[in-house]
């Protein structure tokens, strides 16, 4: 092996007879070492079936084309997986990323702004690549997450939307779609993902009932349409698709930031609007089954702990 200097980085370079050529770049010259070391110690032990595994990169690559793509999150890990790639923990081999590496990385992400549960999922996926390596590729790595302090996730939040609210991201947004969207799911309490999918076959406006085939839990479910969904979806202009909107999730996400930026309601995110749907219901009397059978909770509690809490002046009254 040998290493050579190009530009501000290191290139390090294995030619053994009978594999490929295998070539990195590291930011620093020991890496470089360290990996084509590591390298020619598992090609001699013949513990080297892939050459692509034995960097981060390359199970992190292998992962997504064999494990990842066949997960209903498959877009969601997609976009980890490219922001770990983008950091130089990937150029790592894996017998050499250690727990202080995983927690520099996870404090990285802090600095930056990323909320825990972001980072949470970071390691998580980190986590369950290792764990794929050990179990289904034969390969000889620790899991160096296991004992990597996890970032506290707290996803309560208490945020109403008001009508106010409403009218004046609607005023905001220069998207007539997404207009109707953001009503749709106030009105369906449906998921942002959920909504995107639907399809004209799926929807029955004389029952006035939409059929979910893919939700989050991977369980159908029906949800019954209000007068004001059924108005709406009846002002929506045909696609030849079959889709009831040609938006997707990632530019759903953006839009309504820009359009809540605008609004000065910067601290309102879309998921807010199937809770607000929720918690209007509640306060119409709906009971926690009601209230399931619409959102598609499978969990009871945390309806009763979380979306049927109403507002406090409003239980005073009932109190009067």
């Amino acid at each position: 092996m040998y290493v050579r200097k190009r530009g501000n980085r290191w290139q390090g370079r294995v030619v053994v007879q009978g594999y490929p050529e295998q070539v990195r770049t590291f930011g620093a010259e020991s890496e470089a070492w360290a990996w084509g070391a590591e390298v020619e110690r598992r090609i001699k032990e013949g513990g080297y079936s892939r050459p692509d595994e034995t960097t981060l990169e390359g199970a992190l690559r292998r992962y997504q084309s064999e494990v990842s793509i066949h997960k209903k999150g498959a877009t969601k890990e997609a976009s980890i997986i490219r922001r770990i790639l983008a950091h130089s923990i990937a150029n790592s081999p894996l017998v050499s990323v250690k727990g202080a590496d995983i927690a520099s990385y996870r404090d990285q992400m802090r600095a930056q702004g990323y909320a825990p549960a972001t980072i949470g999922r970071h390691l998580a996926l980190l986590s369950n690549i290792f764990t794929v390596a050990q179990r289904e590729w034969s390969l000889d790595v620790a899991n160096p997450v296991r004992n990597v302090r996890k970032p506290t996730i707290r996803n309560e939040r208490t945020t109403r939307v008001s009508d106010a609210d409403i009218s004046a991201l609607l005023a905001a947004s220069d998207s007539k779609e997404l207009r109707a969207v953001v009503l749709l799911a106030l009105e369906t309490c449906m998921r942002r993902s959920e909504l995107l999918k639907l399809r004209w076959n799926c929807i029955n406006l004389e029952k006035r009932v939409a059929v979910l085939h893919d939700t989050k839990n991977g369980r159908g479910r029906v949800v019954p349409l209000s007068g004001k969904a059924v108005e709406l979806l009846k002002d929506l202009p045909p696609r030849s698709d079959g889709q009831l909107f040609g938006l997707a999730c990632d530019s759903v996400t953006q839009a309504f930031g820009r359009a809540s930026k605008r609004a000065g309601l910067s601290d309102i995110r879309f998921h807010d609007l199937r809770r607000e749907g929720i918690s209007r219901l509640a306060e119409r009397g709906f009971t926690v089954l009601e209230l399931a059978a619409v959102s598609g909770h499978r969990d009871l509690r945390v309806l009763s702990n979380r979306y049927t809490q109403l507002q406090a002046e409003k239980l005073a009254k009932r109190m009067a």
